[in-house]
């Protein structure tokens, strides 16, 4: 399989591609036109407490909804929540002295966007 990766594109503007496969001289049939809008990154914010962290969710006026994702140092990322349009969560299944990563992975129904990661201790 061939990908490719437009590096170009910028949140909030509207993209149209169409693919022509060419090998050996000879063209395929065009592609019906694909369009998408760039989301952009969604940011969080933790704030930990006794027994659980809130993660708060910074709106992305381009998203339609969210996902959470956590993981443990540099392990593998768990979704926690598969999708919602809340922007406050609790996570309570949290060990004091541990640190985790969370990341927000936002939505517009045609493309994914997995935020940064931020990282904070649990009390």
């Amino acid at each position: 399989m061939t990908t490719w990766n437009d590096t170009t594109v910028v949140a909030g503007e509207t993209y149209r591609y169409i693919i022509v496969v060419n090998k050996d001289g000879l063209s395929s049939k065009t592609s019906e036109e694909v369009r998408m809008v760039k989301i952009g990154n969604t940011t969080l914010s933790l704030s930990p407490q006794t027994g659980r962290t809130k993660v708060t969710i910074k709106e992305n006026a381009l998203a339609t909804s969210y996902g959470i994702q956590r993981r443990v140092a540099d392990g593998e990322w768990e979704t926690i929540v598969e999708s919602t349009t809340e922007l406050v969560y609790w996570d309570y299944d949290v060990v004091a002295g541990t640190t985790y990563e969370y990341r927000a992975v936002a939505t517009n129904g045609t493309e994914t966007c997995y935020g940064k990661a931020y990282s904070t201790t649990a009390k």
